[in-house]
């Protein structure tokens, strides 16, 4: 007997909502283990020693140069007529090709989601934020849609909307297939990186490439030698919480016994630096 198509979409939606926190876990490459091993320095070491020192880490995930991260949720959703997404660690968005399909993913799963036409605003499971913080967001792309209709459901200019209204959309990307490369790959000279729901850690392969970052990123940071803390921009994190992170990271350098060098004098306060972006 055939199976009737909602229901079909509906068991795939309850089947992945369980991941929509975002959908992503690391794998390793072919031939390879999942993250650095051996002397190299190791971003996700430093995570769980951060962790163990009570600064809360969580959704960790290896994003490092060699890393294959499974993140195709609309890939996966295809055959219920998604037709692109826009992945992030806040609020991820996803474009089906009518209404009623959308209405259908937002009925079907466990997902904290809202529909707005074609365009569905996914806050995952458990949900990322809290029910008031959802409501802005929502209502930032009902603003937008009603702003540009002829772009309302452009998903590059929805997220750019949010962004401008405050809302962070922490490592946005457009969700092209089921695995990508780690994103440290388009980060000049990091040789490591751990993502998490609070903080990443990138680790460079020499001072001069943090520091190279750390002054020209647009989103706020701490570095400590090779290492860099982003808090994303806008950070979630308060000036007092980023503190702890940042003294649970130096803490971390030194029992991990990895090798950072050359940390120099001024990056050992424990205030992170707000960094505004290159073009003013």
């Amino acid at each position: 007997m055939p199976t009737n198509p909602r229901r079909a979409f509906a068991l795939a939606c309850v089947a992945l909502a369980a991941a929509l926190a975002p959908l992503v876990s690391a794998v390793a490459p072919a031939g390879a283990v999942a993250g650095p091993s051996g002397s190299t320095p190791n971003a996700m070491a430093l995570v769980r020693a951060m962790s163990d020192d009570g600064v809360p880490l969580t959704q960790r995930r290896h994003e490092g140069p060699g890393a294959v991260v499974n993140d195709g949720l609309c890939s996966f959703l295809a055959e219920g007529g998604c037709t692109e997404g826009v992945i992030t660690k806040d609020a991820s968005l996803l474009l089906f090709d009518t209404a009623q399909n959308a209405g259908y993913y937002t009925g079907c799963g466990d997902d904290q989601a809202s529909r707005l036409g074609r365009v569905v605003v996914s806050f995952g499971n458990p949900a990322r934020m809290g029910q008031a913080r959802q409501e802005r967001y929502v209502d930032a792309v009902r603003r937008y849609r009603a702003n540009h209709p002829g772009a309302k459901a452009d998903l590059e200019r929805i997220t750019q909307a949010l962004m401008r209204r405050g809302l962070p959309m922490r490592n946005a990307h457009a969700d092209e297939g089921e695995t990508r490369p780690g994103l440290a790959t388009g980060i000049p000279g990091a040789v490591d990186m751990a993502a998490t729901k609070q903080v990443d850690v990138i680790v460079f392969g020499i001072v001069k490439a943090a520091e190279d970052y750390a002054g020209a990123a647009d989103d706020q940071v701490y570095r400590r030698g090779r290492v860099v803390l982003s808090f994303g921009n806008p950070a979630l994190l308060g000036e007092e919480r980023q503190a702890r992170f940042a003294a649970a990271l130096r803490r971390a350098i030194a029992s991990t016994g990895q090798t950072f060098s050359a940390v120099r004098t001024a990056a050992a306060g424990v205030v992170p630096t707000g960094i505004k972006g290159c073009g003013g």
